[in-house]
């Protein structure tokens, strides 16, 4: 028998339902789909070697991954010695995948995990066609912190307690600071309608 439990979502970092992340990769293990790209606005895009899988004369291109769900992203992995990607401080690998989208936006991420086989894909650098001029870039080499520049030359900075986001610096008018600090509190949330089988661990 198949039972439906309802669980937080691990992505979380900001509260109960909310998140603070410019996007990352999923592996199968966390992704509904294998692989994903988990997107800012929460959504999880499930990616694949054919833009549309089970079509006849839907080839593959090397290296290239794409959606089906009439998003249109295309992911495309490229080694270091290519060139492409910028220099992400604290990345464990050179290489990197670039997610372009139908509107010319690129996201650019880069490899953080220092255990084998178990990769941590996080967006570096968001830009466009005009790389030069328009972008933004995430610096994570700094511990329970992230910087935010931009090509404007503005600085966001968020810091992290345990795992979630405790504070939120925002570049404000004047070049003034604006600080906003999370407070968070442990609550029981009531699971209505939900009476879990012996065999189920209900907590």
């Amino acid at each position: 028998t198949d039972y439906t439990i309802p669980v937080q979502d691990p992505h979380t970092n900001a509260g109960f339902g909310w998140r603070i992340q410019p996007g990352r990769l999923m592996d199968g293990v966390q992704a509904i789909f294998d692989p994903a790209y988990l997107s800012p606005d929460g959504g999880q895009h499930g990616l694949y070697t054919q833009l549309h899988p089970g079509y006849p004369g839907a080839g593959t291109q090397p290296d290239t991954w794409f959606t089906n769900d009439s998003t249109y992203l295309r992911m495309r992995l490229f080694p270091a010695a290519a060139g492409v990607c910028t220099a992400a401080p604290g990345s464990t690998s050179g290489d990197c995948y670039r997610i372009e989208f139908p509107d010319g936006e690129i996201h650019e991420l880069h490899d953080f995990s220092a255990i084998p086989n178990k990769p941590d894909w996080r967006v570096t650098r968001i830009t466009d066609v005009f790389a030069h001029d328009h972008y933004v870039e995430i610096d994570y080499s700094v511990a329970d912190e992230w910087t935010v520049t931009d090509s404007h030359g503005r600085t966001q900075t968020i810091h992290f307690t345990g795992g979630v986001v405790s504070s939120v610096e925002l570049s404000a008018f004047g070049g003034a600071t604006a600080t906003y600090t999370l407070v968070h509190t442990p609550t029981e949330i009531e699971r209505q309608k939900y009476g879990p089988p012996d065999c189920v661990d209900g907590s």
